[in-house]
């Protein structure tokens, strides 16, 4: 059985700036688009596990488009200024005094007793006085990876791999994503979507 490394997270920065991990101080990979190629998402995969014997299934793609697939999972959103199911994505403003700068639940249904699921979640927009995001999952405990800080661009590409355990409660399992501004600046972003695989 392949062993989880939920310690090496995936990031994408898509623009021309650097940007540095704040816990390992590695370059981010850059693009010029947000979309990711399966050859990125295959060899992110092989950094996670100590296999390289897999394939990748789609389970789910959660959107303004889509926010309930039947069976399979829905989105909630907190803070949430705009969504456009047509050119589908979620739009918030750090418009609170407190700086936050909303948060998002990806609910997953029927998840399958021991399975390994990748998840990349697409977001866009700009903070001109910094914040941080933070990523959860509820399995197999409730973990966040290190903040990442932004400042400035916020286009990337965030993702991870989550462990089910042998008995998932309800047979769910939750991602979650949460911005939090520094200063109380005119910042936005968008979230696009959360691409859910299954790792076979």
């Amino acid at each position: 059985m392949a062993k989880l490394r939920i310690d090496s997270p995936m990031v994408m920065d898509y623009q021309d700036e650097v940007v540095l991990n704040p816990s390992s101080q590695r370059r981010y990979e850059h693009n010029s688009t947000l979309e990711v190629t399966n050859e990125s998402k295959h060899e992110w995969v092989k950094k996670g596990l100590d296999t390289s014997v897999f394939k990748l299934k789609e389970r789910v793609v959660l959107s303004a488009a889509n926010t309930s697939i039947k069976n399979k999972g829905w989105v909630e959103v907190v803070s949430c200024r705009n969504v456009f199911p047509t050119n589908p994505s979620f739009d918030f403003m750090n418009d609170r005094s407190d700086k936050f700068g909303g948060k998002v639940y990806f609910y997953l249904q029927n998840v399958k007793r021991n399975s390994k699921l990748q998840f990349t979640i697409r977001i866009g927009g700009y903070s001109s006085g910094g914040g941080t995001i933070k990523i959860g999952c509820s399995t197999p405990t409730t973990y966040s990876l290190s903040p990442i800080n932004i400042n400035g661009s916020m286009n990337l590409v965030l993702g991870n791999i989550m462990q089910v355990p042998s008995n998932p409660p309800g047979g769910l399992a939750l991602i979650t994503l949460e911005v939090q501004f520094n200063t109380t600046n005119f910042d936005i972003w968008s979230l696009k979507d959360c691409v859910v695989e299954e790792v076979e």
